[in-house]
């Protein structure tokens, strides 16, 4: 649901806070679905902001190698995440939002789409 209103945002991204909005949707979108995945099942989160690197170690830690990778995507689109947020004097390009609905789009759509536990134990 929050990829698809990144997605719907990206449609109208012509300016710099639309393109920062985005990219803040499209890591909200993963790691929220990775939080609710079963890949987290075994997840114990903590309750601060640090919950965000945990949730990237856990997952780095996994035997399925489609696990290890969405971490990595994860940590890729927390970095533009954090520079859409935080660094506000360099600007964010479309080409920036656009690997960023990509990356998301990786995690939930397609590498974590036919995951079971079979697979991850």
């Amino acid at each position: 649901m929050l990829l698809q209103e990144a997605r719907l945002l990206d449609e109208s991204s012509a300016t710099e806070i639309r393109r920062r909005t985005v990219i803040g949707r499209a890591y909200y979108a993963s790691f929220h679905f990775l939080r609710g995945h079963p890949c987290s099942k075994e997840f114990d989160a903590p309750r601060t902001s640090s919950v965000h690197k945990a949730l990237m170690r856990h997952l780095a830690q996994d035997d399925n190698p489609n696990v290890v990778h969405c971490a990595r995507l994860l940590g890729r689109l927390r970095a533009v995440r954090n520079l859409a947020d935080y660094t506000l004097d360099q600007s964010v390009s479309q080409q920036m939002v656009v690997e960023a609905l990509e990356d998301a789009g990786e995690i939930i759509e397609e590498l974590l789409e036919n995951f079971s536990k079979a697979d991850n134990d």
